[in-house]
């Protein structure tokens, strides 16, 4: 069961990159399905006074600890972190956008540089990766950036015995402006617990509570439709492109980050058709015959604080938000239309998320995204 969420800022909200080491701190353009977990988590504690023993209550344990619920992140308007396999131009960003998933499965030339205007004039400034968010316009088949408002806030640490600043210890950070909107989804493996998200509520979240920071409005709406049917549009589009080389082919796009591992448990740096096999609970063979044909991908590393402890988290290897796989097998003409659908099926099913540690977020993933077919430039 999934329900959409969105959390709106009512003071400006700041969530560190990295561990504070500095006095300038830059904070993340989103809310981490961890991060707004353990929000509404210490919500719940303090509004049933639960105090140390949350871990018996067992509305508490089966929320957070039995692996039940799906915290995603939540990015602003809704938005999707760009492809790692987008290039715009470094110069223009007029120019549009070019994805090289396809064109590089395909064995297509791939462009040096921006290709903008007539051929004997073309922009040729390099390509650059897109930084931020990203939202799809469906009118004009193209991507429109998507970026929250930051500004920096300062403050300096007060000496208590004599209640005035104290010298040296002055501090700046990124927060997010309040009033923006971050939007995402939760997933329920029992509906039963559905009777939890039913009223909003207010949490404190990141950094600066004490200072009047991280204050917004957490609300839970109905999903939309079901989107088989819309994937199953999205599998035809993307293999319009393969249709002539006898292959069936599909992509994955992770949203979020992903933590997969191989045999001797150390992170991968790209998926296999097993994992996304996994993901949809089907048996290991049924996507045997596929192979990773092209990917754009790169390993991120994943801190945190356990407030609870007052301790560190240990860093964990993951790869990073857009990260972009392309999958292929060889198919006979006349069997295309069959194995198309049997794909849409499975690819269905894996809307919770794929590799490890689900239930905080990771492995969101989007199947057969138009950005990587529907581009004027793919």
């Amino acid at each position: 069961m999934k329900l959409e969420v969105s959390l709106t800022t009512e003071a400006p909200l700041a969530i560190s990159r990295w561990r504070a080491t500095g006095n300038e701190l830059e904070t993340l353009r989103h809310v981490p399905g961890t991060a707004w977990r353990g929000a509404l988590a210490a919500d719940i504690v303090r509004e049933r006074k639960l105090k140390e023993h949350a871990h018996c209550d067992s509305r508490f344990h089966a929320l957070f600890l039995e692996g039940k619920v799906r915290f995603g992140d939540l990015r602003p308007n809704g938005a999707a972190p760009w492809p790692l396999s987008a290039r715009e131009c470094s110069r223009n960003q007029a120019h549009g956008v070019h994805d090289l998933l396809v064109r590089s499965a395909l064995g297509d030339e791939i462009p040096l540089g921006c290709i903008f205007g007539p051929k004997d004039r073309a922009c040729d400034a390099k390509l650059a990766l897109p930084q931020g968010f990203f939202v799809w316009n469906r009118d004009l088949a193209a991507p429109e950036p998507s970026r929250p408002m930051v500004r920096i806030v300062a403050h300096t640490a007060i000496d208590g015995a004599v209640l005035l600043p104290r010298p040296g210890q002055f501090f700046s950070s990124e927060v997010v402006e309040g009033g923006t909107q971050f939007e995402g989804e939760i997933w329920l493996k029992d509906p039963a617990l559905k009777a939890e998200f039913d009223h909003p509520r207010q949490l404190a979240i990141g950094r600066g509570a004490t200072r009047g920071q991280g204050l917004a409005k957490l609300e839970f709406h109905p999903p939309p439709p079901p989107s088989e049917a819309n994937l199953r549009q999205r599998v035809a589009g993307l293999n319009g492109r393969f249709e002539s080389t006898g292959l069936v082919a599909f992509t994955c796009t992770l949203r979020s980050a992903c933590l997969v591992y191989d045999d001797w448990l150390c992170a991968r740096s790209y998926l296999l058709p097993s994992d996304i096999g996994e993901a949809a609970s089907v048996p290991p063979g049924e996507l045997e015959a596929y192979r990773l044909t092209a990917w754009f991908s790169r390993m991120i590393t994943i801190g945190g604080w356990n407030a609870r402890a007052s301790l560190p988290k240990g860093d964990i290897h993951a790869l990073a938000p857009g990260s972009a796989f392309l999958f292929t097998r060889s198919v006979a003409p006349r069997e295309r239309d069959a194995e198309m659908d049997r794909l849409a099926c499975i690819l269905a099913a894996c809307e919770t998320g794929i590799g490890e540690r689900w239930e905080e977020g990771f492995g969101e993933a989007v199947f057969c995204d138009p950005f990587h077919y529907a581009l004027r430039r793919s």
